[in-house]
Order: structure tokens, then C-alpha cells, then sequence
């Protein structure tokens, strides 16, 4: 009998070597969107959630996304080589950057989403890989005119209008801006996007096993030196190879 609850649509499973991962990935052929966290324990949240984790939520959602957008827009001027079309290209620039937006990062490549799990905390904490079997995919979010559209979780393939969008195979699941201000409702919450994705599944890779993991990623090229591809990824990718790599 099928105890599995009604609304489940997420799987969690533990591995030890980059093998085991691909495997993994392999058996559940639909899964598209792949995202890796370094810490196991972190929910799926978009980094704009987590600006008040700590803190009373001071404002509407709807004004202060649009207040950093703004800020963004006015001092990222000097530093882009084409000007985003819409405001949800520029949430795309500045999600690749580090600002808070309703946009979670995943990418279409599994390797490179586990580069994410094992490349730091290493032999200190697990790591998780992610994967996702979306309901639809929307491709037409660079023409929006309006952020409204989305008002329920949707993921997204953008156009690649930036270095580190293409490097990394960028896609991204935006969230609906919670009422008011309430906090944002983790992806993991089956019930909140019930419809939304089929599946989630969740692989958790051992803190002690993340370096081998790494130099064998690094080999199948998915290191910084190919997802960050300006000097600062070349700079890490050799702080790395110089620590670990040349010694086995």
C-alpha cells in the first residue's frame, strides 16, 4: 500500500560519490532545473525573502522589490555592456550579482548545480543538489512588461543577456510576492505550489565526501573558472587548484 502523502511530490536521497549523483539524476529522466546549495539544512527560498529572516518584514513586498530595483538601476549604469529590456532582465543582471530578488538561480546543467553543493564547507557540512521536474517552463518572461505576471511560483528560461547567465546555463523559478508582509513559502512546500512542479528531489552529499566530488567536477569542467568567466572566477578556480588539485 502507497503511504506516501497525498500533496508529496518531494524525495530526498543520500549519496557519496559523483557517480551515485549522476546515477541519480539519470533515473528520473524529466527532472530540467538542477540548483546546488551548500548547506543541506537551507531552504529553497529567493535571496530577497532572506533580507528580513531576523527582522519584521518593514514594508510591502511590491515596494521594496521595486525600491532595489531602482537603487540597481541607477548605480549598475558604468558596469554592463547592454542595456536589460524590462525589469525583469534587469532582475535577471542583478540576480547574477548578488542582489535580492524574488528569482531563484537553478541552471539546466546537473554538473554545474553540484559544483554549488560541494565548493565550500568542505569537510565541515553537507551539501544538497536539488532537481526539479517543472509543470510548464516559460519562455516569454523577457517580454513582460509587468513583474504581476507572476503570481504563482513560475520557472523560467531567460534569455542569455549576460556573461554568467550563459556560463552557468542560468534558469530560475520566480516567486509570488507574499501578501502584505507575511515571509515567503519555501519551494519545498508542496502544498503552497501544489501544480507548479512534479517533482522535487533533494540529494544530499556527505561534508567529508564534497572535495572528491569537486576534483572530479572540476575535470568534467565545471569549475569557477568556467562558471564565473571574468578574472575573479579565474582567480578562485587557481586558489583552488593550487590547494587541492596539484596534491592529489
Amino acid at each position: 500500500m502507497d503511504t506516501e502523502p497525498k500533496y508529496s511530490k518531494y524525495r530526498e536521497i543520500r549519496i557519496s560519490t559523483l557517480d551515485e549523483l549522476l546515477s541519480h539524476v539519470e533515473c528520473y529522466s524529466d527532472l530540467e532545473f538542477f540548483r546546488g546549495q551548500s548547506k543541506s539544512e537551507w531552504d529553497l527560498r529567493p535571496k530577497l525573502s532572506r533580507l528580513y529572516d531576523d527582522l519584521p518584514v518593514p514594508d510591502s513586498w511590491d515596494r521594496i522589490e521595486w525600491n532595489i530595483l531602482q537603487d540597481f538601476k541607477r548605480y549598475a549604469t558604468p558596469h554592463y555592456r547592454r542595456e536589460p529590456r524590462g525589469d525583469f532582465q534587469w532582475m535577471v543582471l542583478g540576480q547574477h550579482y548578488g542582489l535580492p530578488t524574488r528569482l531563484l538561480d537553478w541552471t539546466s546543467n546537473p554538473l554545474k548545480a553540484a559544483f554549488f553543493a560541494v565548493n565550500e564547507s568542505i569537510g565541515e557540512e553537507d551539501g544538497a543538489l536539488y532537481a526539479l521536474e517543472p509543470t510548464t517552463i516559460d519562455t516569454d518572461a523577457d517580454d513582460y512588461e509587468s513583474l504581476d505576471k507572476f503570481d504563482v511560483l513560475t520557472p523560467i528560461l531567460p534569455k542569455m543577456i549576460d556573461e554568467r547567465v550563459v556560463a552557468q546555463e542560468a534558469c530560475f523559478t520566480a516567486f509570488p510576492l507574499p501578501p502584505e508582509r507575511q515571509q515567503f513559502k519555501p519551494l519545498e512546500d508542496g502544498i503552497a505550489f501544489y501544480g507548479d512542479y512534479w517533482l522535487l528531489l533533494k540529494i544530499i552529499i556527505p561534508g567529508d565526501r564534497k572535495l572528491e566530488i569537486l576534483k572530479g567536477l572540476n575535470r568534467l569542467g565545471a569549475s569557477s573558472r568556467v562558471l564565473f568567466p571574468d578574472l575573479s572566477g579565474l582567480c578562485e578556480f587557481l586558489k583552488w587548484h593550487h590547494r587541492y588539485a596539484e596534491f592529489g
